[in-house]
């Protein structure tokens, strides 16, 4: 495999891993504990849900341009590696 396959293989892994994880966390060990706590007022529940957003859209996004463009353009792997 070369190098720059490489790194662009390793950078989807953690686009998907930034997608992912979080999101189970929250849903699956953290079920009672955040977003279906009914002790949370609506507004806390929004700034607890804004970053899981934001990982989705960061997330995809940095898989979009991994998938679209070359892996020899160095500007494109850059941006997708600031997206996460």
């Amino acid at each position: 495999m070369h190098r720059e396959q490489l790194a662009k293989w390793l950078l989807g892994t953690a686009a998907l891993s930034i997608i992912i994880i979080p999101i189970g966390v929250d849903t699956v060990l953290l079920a009672k504990g955040h977003m279906n706590n009914p002790a949370w007022l609506p507004h806390a529940k929004l700034h607890c849900a804004m970053p899981f957003f934001a990982a989705v859209f960061l997330g995809s996004a940095a898989l979009a341009i991994l998938k679209v463009r070359s892996v020899s353009d160095r500007f494109s792997m850059g941006l997708a590696a600031l997206c996460h």
